[in-house]
């Protein structure tokens, strides 16, 4: 019994020391990943210790290391989200990638576009990371393909009054048709380009068929896709 005590407490002595240096490890990853928003992204302190604390709060919710968030908001202040809204993205993102929608860091960046694309039509982060989880399960593709995919598109789509919602059901649809998702947004962004900056014979051969640019835009601003 004496002899199992002290390999007992020596096992415990070896788990609690290496405990606390994977502790003292990961406390450093996040002070560094802290420090990168500062450094290059421009946040001031006060706003980074606010994040930290709700980080903190947030990865004992959804299972991700302090540091992982930290990493992806990062690409989410890069991006342009800031105060309330970026930390709401990053909410939205890490519940997302839990339940399978695939990399945080690649939807918070993802959304974070969107939301600067599509915004000022109301979407919100909750709206835009639904409309990714829709598409993904009404589409025939994975979920990692989806959020590198979106961002060929938003700007043009945008551009011609083309709602977010809608770009995830052409995905959707044009994947059920056996094609992936990054084949789906090259297609679509070079036709809307097209449209958005037709050369001067494209814009003659339309007319000669009776649809003419300017009409079509108006059908995708009015009626989508």
């Amino acid at each position: 019994f004496a002899g199992a005590s002290k390999l007992a407490a020596a096992a415990l002595a070896i788990l609690t020391g290496k405990a606390i240096g994977e502790g003292i490890a990961a406390a450093r990853e996040f002070q560094t990943e802290l420090i990168k928003l500062n450094t290059l992204v421009g946040l001031q302190a006060d706003q980074i210790d606010q994040y930290a604390e709700s980080m903190k709060g947030l990865s004992t919710e959804v299972g991700q290391t302090p540091a992982d968030l930290a990493r992806a908001m990062f690409a989410i202040t890069s991006g342009g989200a800031r105060g309330a809204e970026a930390m709401s993205i990053l909410e939205q993102a890490s519940k997302a990638s839990a339940v399978g929608l695939g990399d945080m860091t690649e939807i918070g960046r993802t959304a974070t576009a969107a939301l600067q694309a599509f915004g000022d039509t109301g979407l919100t982060a909750e709206k835009a990371i639904d409309v990714m989880l829709a598409t993904v399960r009404a589409g025939n593709l994975e979920a990692e393909e989806l959020a590198g995919s979106f961002g060929k598109v938003m700007g043009t789509a945008s551009a011609l009054g083309i709602s977010f919602e809608d770009l995830g059901a052409f995905v959707a649809t044009y994947t059920r048709l056996g094609v992936n998702a990054r084949v789906a947004t090259t297609s679509l962004n070079g036709t809307l380009n097209l449209l958005l900056r037709p050369t001067k014979e494209a814009r003659q051969k339309m007319s000669e068929l009776g649809i003419p640019v300017e009409h079509l835009r108006d059908v995708l601003r009015n009626d989508g896709l």
